[in-house]
């Protein structure tokens, strides 16, 4: 043989380790994004929407909280019972709607 093929050799499996790696880093980031920021951004933007739509309703923080979450995640079955009565309640609720699930197809 060659006396640089062990050299070649131990260079391609460096390589393929080092190829293995970055994909399991790669998923690990995936999965954190996945699962934990965009959970987080969902449940922030839902009380921070729920905050502003709250008192326009006449509704708890809460109830604002659960609809604009039911909103966010486009919930078929919502968490609440309570929608807008105000044509400012249902303009502001679909605008956050649209914004909200704009937002959210973009990063995911």
């Amino acid at each position: 043989g060659h006396p640089d093929e062990p050299a070649q050799h131990h260079k391609k499996v460096a390589d393929h380790v080092e190829e293995h790696q970055k994909v399991i880093y790669s998923v690990v980031q995936l999965a954190i994004f996945v699962f934990l920021i965009v959970p987080i951004l969902a449940l922030v933007l839902s009380w921070v929407l729920g905050l502003i739509l709250a008192p326009i309703e006449g509704w708890t923080v809460l109830e604002g909280f659960y609809f604009m979450g039911a909103v966010i995640t486009a919930a078929t079955n919502p968490f609440t019972s309570v929608a807008p009565d105000t044509t400012f309640g249902n303009l502001i609720s679909g605008v956050f709607c649209a914004w909200g699930l704009g937002f959210f197809l973009c990063i995911v």
